[in-house]
């Protein structure tokens, strides 16, 4: 198994503080999406910046690509809320605890 980092990124500048209704249903759907994919083993930890800049969750698979098909069914991504950018990604520091 590798890590990945999902970086998302709203699709339109200052979403935080101009979110519409069906666009804060989207936010609300892929957070219980990213919380069905760490109960499941695929998420390890995620997160965003206060300004919802960026997101960013860093994932357990097999392939890049198992990640994209992840992605593909993640609410915000497929109301056309967030993009995505997939990294392989290399956990250098973290607590023993996790």
């Amino acid at each position: 198994m590798s890590e990945y980092a999902v970086i998302l990124k709203p699709v339109r500048d200052n979403l935080v503080a101009t979110i519409t209704a069906d666009e804060a249903l989207a936010a609300e759907r892929h957070f219980a999406y990213f919380a069905s994919l760490q109960k499941r083993g695929k998420l390890k930890y995620a997160g965003r910046c206060e300004d919802g800049y960026i997101g960013i969750g860093i994932f357990e698979a097999a392939s890049e690509q198992e990640v994209e098909r992840l992605m593909q069914e993640d609410p915000a991504l497929r109301s056309g809320v967030m993009s995505i950018t997939i990294k392989q990604w290399r956990t250098a520091l973290s607590p023993a605890s996790w």
